[in-house]
């Protein structure tokens, strides 16, 4: 399906939208900025060098076994919010009333 949409891909004619307003751009910039960061910082959060498989290739290297990678939450202290709270509730089983 790629290879399709790659084939019969056809740029639209004219512009689309555009922003002039400088104040505008610069929000823009800075939300796209934003996303990236935001997409980064997920990556890390997730374990970068698993998702991208370098620590599978870094562990064949060395010539030892692959380790499973242990669940860990950012949030490690005893003083977490309720979002937190609920999803370890959701992952044990429990329901909250």
């Amino acid at each position: 399906m790629l290879i399709l949409l790659f084939w019969l891909w056809k740029p639209i004619p004219g512009i689309v939208w555009s922003v002039t307003n400088p104040v505008g751009a610069t929000l823009l910039l800075a939300l796209f900025w934003l996303g990236w960061g935001i997409v980064l910082l997920s990556t890390f959060l997730i374990d970068h060098f698993d998702l991208f498989g370098l620590r599978q290739v870094f562990s064949h290297y060395r010539g030892r076994e692959v380790e499973p990678v242990r669940f860990k939450t950012p949030c490690s202290t005893s003083r977490c919010d309720i979002r937190s709270i609920s999803v370890s509730c959701w992952r044990s089983g429990q329901r909250r009333p």
